[in-house]
C-alpha cells in the first residue's frame, strides 16, 4: 500500500533523473542549438525509457523508496526488502514443496515454503515502524532500535569483511552480545545454516578466528558458544576445531545449551542440509552421553 502510495513520486523522480542526465550529456559533450536540444533529449527520452525508468519501476524498489521517504534506514534494508517480497510470493502463489521430514517448531508456511527464512519478529516490527514514521507519532526510539537490533548481516556483508573492504575488528564481547552490524555468533550461525551455500566455514573462521579462541565458556555464554562450535568442529584448523569440540563437550557436560534435548541440533542441522561432521558422528558414537559420565 506504501510502494503504492509514494510510487507517482518515485516515478517522476526517475522521469527528472532521467531528463537531467540527458540534458547535461547533451550540454556537455554536444553542439547543439536550444530547440535542437529539447528534440534530441526528447527523442532519447523515449527511447531510454523503458529500460532506466519502467524497470526500476519494481516492487522491492517502490517499497524502498517510501522506506527512503519515511526515514526508515537500514544496512540491510535492500536484503531483507528482497527476502520478504521473494517468501511473500511463495505463499501467495502456493509453492508447495513436498518435505518427508518436518522440524519443530513448524516452519511458518511449513506446507508451502521450503524454509522461510524470513524471521517474522523483523517484519512486524519492520510494520509497526513503517506505520509509527507514516502517521509520525511518538515515541519510536524503542521500536527503532529493536528493529535495528534484530535485522541480521547480509551473505554481502559476510563478503566484505572476508575480502577486507569493511575494515572492522570485532572484540570478544562484540561477537557474544551484539554490535553496531549485529555480526555475533547467534547470527553467523543462523545465516550459515539457511543462507550461506557458497561460503565455507573456515572463511567465517578465519574472521573470528583469534576471538573464538580466546573466548572462554561458562554458564552465560554457553549456549551461544554451542551452536557456532558445532560449525566450528569442522573447520581445518586444528587450533579451532580442538577449541570447538571442547566447547561442545563443556556445554553438554554442565546443560549449557538451549535445545530441549542435544539431538534436536543436529536433527536442526539436517533438516537444513547443514553438514556436521564431526558432531553428527560424536553423537551417534555417544559421546553426549560419555562425557556426562
Amino acid at each position: 500500500m506504501l510502494a503504492d502510495h509514494y510510487s507517482k513520486d518515485y516515478k517522476k523522480q526517475l522521469e527528472n533523473s532521467l531528463k537531467n542526465m540527458l540534458n547535461s550529456f547533451y550540454i556537455d559533450n554536444s553542439y547543439y542549438s536550444s530547440n535542437r536540444l529539447n528534440e534530441i533529449v526528447t527523442h532519447k527520452y523515449r527511447l531510454l525509457y523503458e529500460v532506466l525508468v519502467r524497470d526500476e519501476l519494481s516492487l522491492k524498489n517502490r517499497i524502498l523508496y517510501s522506506c527512503e521517504v519515511l526515514n526508515l534506514k537500514h544496512n540491510y534494508l535492500e536484503s531483507f526488502i528482497g527476502d520478504l517480497i521473494k517468501q511473500r510470493n511463495n505463499v501467495a502463489h502456493g509453492k508447495t514443496i513436498y518435505r518427508d521430514e518436518f522440524i519443530w517448531p513448524l516452519p511458518p508456511f511449513f506446507s508451502s515454503l521450503y524454509d522461510s527464512t524470513t524471521n517474522l519478529e523483523t517484519i512486524f516490527y519492520f510494520m509497526i515502524n513503517l506505520v509509527y514514521h507514516y502517521f509520525d507519532l511518538k515515541p519510536l526510539d524503542e521500536l527503532i532500535v529493536f528493529f535495528n537490533n534484530i535485522m541480521i548481516p547480509t551473505k554481502e556483508f559476510i563478503n566484505q569483511l572476508q575480502e577486507g573492504s569493511i575494515d572492522y575488528h570485532f572484540s570478544k564481547d562484540e561477537l557474544l552480545n551484539g554490535n553496531d552490524f549485529m555480526f555475533t555468533y547467534e547470527t553467523i550461525f543462523y545465516l550459515f545454516v539457511h543462507k550461506m551455500e557458497n561460503i565455507s566455514i573456515d572463511e567465517i573462521v578465519n574472521i573470528v578466528r583469534d576471538e573464538f579462541l580466546d573466548t572462554e565458556i561458562n554458564e552465560e555464554c554457553g549456549p551461544i558458544l554451542m551452536n557456532i562450535s558445532i560449525l566450528f568442529s569442522d573447520s581445518k584448523d586444528n587450533l579451532v576445531n580442538e577449541k570447538a569440540k571442547e566447547n561442545i563437550k563443556s556445554a553438554v557436560k554442565n546443560n549449557w545449551f538451549y535445545w530441549s534435548n542435544i539431538k534436536d541440533a543436529l536433527r536442526y542441522l539436517d533438516y537444513y542440509k547443514t553438514k556436521s561432521t564431526w558432531f553428527k558422528e560424536w553423537i551417534l558414537n555417544d559421546g553426549h552421553i560419555i562425557c556426562r559420565k
